[in-house]
């Protein structure tokens, strides 16, 4: 008679179990504080604030700002250093695709913060915001975004899907991110509330 040690019967037990009711829920694997997790989606909310990217190579802190959510959250973003033919600015950073807007094929638009209210005569901001989006949010299903009509409740345009903040090191269009907070959110919000499509 074979002896299985009780312990490694509960262990297979819990992970067939975990299986069996997690099967058909999307999974995301990260390392957080705690080491290494793994996270259903319907935890994922309060999970991706203090998550950090599994095997990145370059983290920055930026601002979410969730379609499902009214609040703007700081989430830490996976980035890619890119090497540049600009002798005075070698590298650049770039957001990693597939991260928070959508999947890994979905076209990402920038566009620049560079002043405290979309424009002067307002304070040139010492650096810039990079907000990025998905390309085809207007017409891929994606749902409208309650963080921005909380920000900014008569913005003319119909936001939608997660928008993500992030911030640059200093005034150039391509440089390097640096960790952004939730003190950066005010010329985002002026930029939702003064911008016009088209």
């Amino acid at each position: 008679m074979t002896f299985v040690p009780i312990a490694i019967l509960v262990v297979t037990l819990s992970g067939l179990a975990f299986w069996a009711t997690h099967r058909d829920k999307p999974l995301n694997m990260a390392q957080s504080q705690t080491g290494l997790t793994v996270t259903s989606a319907q935890n994922w909310k309060q999970h991706r604030e203090d998550c950090v990217p599994y095997g990145a190579e370059l983290v920055r802190k930026g601002i979410l700002l969730p379609f499902d959510s009214p609040t703007p959250q700081i989430v830490h973003v996976a980035c890619k250093t890119l090497k540049t033919e600009d002798e005075d600015d070698p590298i650049c950073h770039t957001v990693c695709s597939g991260q928070f807007i959508g999947p890994g094929r979905v076209y990402l638009v920038h566009r620049k913060i560079e002043f405290e209210c979309f424009g002067p005569p307002s304070r040139r901001l010492d650096a810039y915001l990079d907000l990025i989006f998905s390309d085809t949010f207007a017409i891929d299903g994606s749902r409208p975004n309650k963080c921005v009509r909380a920000l900014a409740p008569n913005a003319s345009v119909d936001w939608r899907g997660n928008l993500l903040v992030m911030k640059n090191v200093d005034q150039r269009r391509e440089g390097e991110y640096e960790d952004a907070s939730l003190a950066d959110i005010e010329p985002v919000r002026a930029y939702f509330v003064h911008y016009r499509d088209g």
